[in-house]
């Protein structure tokens, strides 16, 4: 979709944000000059940001991605919280998303790193970042794993928030079962990064905590 939106669908996006959008898609014949079908998925995704991201969902100069992406993504609260967690010089938002994770951390934090291995939700987030006057997060279109090994900085954070649903889209909880997978990848973040934030679900336990060894710098086990 082409972005920013002319002003003919800017206007179109502001005067039915509030309608339903299933009557707006059987109505798309009214608006011949206008690619309703893309306004209508901004419509969509910007009613489902209403409550977690309300100012996002009224700001007229930002580009949602699909539903899926939005219902991923933390609220603004969440965001704040975590957001609070970390200070430093340098963080990577591994699992970045909608980059929601990366706006906030950029408050806290001087160099954010914006990781996101789909290309077309990288390009909106470096897009809406520019929108929100946010100077401080580099936009990465590429798999975290492959970003750790050849990036040559170290970080003071490594955030995840790793998927937690399969390719049947069914809910899953143990980190091993998760994308990425946190347990095999450790030994890369404790190399990379200071400490590591990590989102989980509530249903996930540790048997017992993540720790560095003295000698490798490892995860412990």
């Amino acid at each position: 979709m082409e972005y920013p939106l002319p002003a003919a669908a800017r206007q179109y996006v502001a005067e039915h944000l509030h309608d339903d959008p299933a009557q707006l898609a059987l109505q798309a014949r009214r608006y011949p000059g206008l690619p309703v079908p893309d306004l209508v998925r901004q419509i969509q995704a910007r009613q489902k940001a209403r409550t977690k991201l309300p100012t996002w969902a009224e700001n007229p100069d930002l580009i949602f991605p699909p539903t899926l992406s939005v219902e991923q993504a933390s609220s603004a609260r969440t965001a704040a919280f975590k957001a609070s967690l970390v200070q430093g010089q340098r963080l990577a938002d591994l699992t970045g998303g909608f980059g929601v994770d990366s706006a906030h951390f950029a408050a806290s934090v001087a160099e954010v790193h914006y990781v996101e291995r789909n290309a077309a939700l990288a390009d909106v987030v470096r897009y809406n970042l520019a929108q929100l006057g946010i100077q401080n997060v580099q936009c990465h279109a590429e798999d975290a794993v492959h970003f750790l090994r050849n990036t040559p900085d170290t970080f003071d954070w490594l955030y995840l928030d790793p998927a937690r649903r399969d390719t049947a889209a069914k809910k899953i909880f143990r980190l091993q079962d998760c994308e990425p997978d946190v347990l095999r990848i450790m030994p890369l973040l404790l190399h990379k990064g200071r400490s590591v934030l990590l989102k989980t679900s509530p249903c996930s336990t540790l048997s017992r905590p993540f720790r560095s060894c003295a000698t490798c710098g490892g995860c412990g086990y």
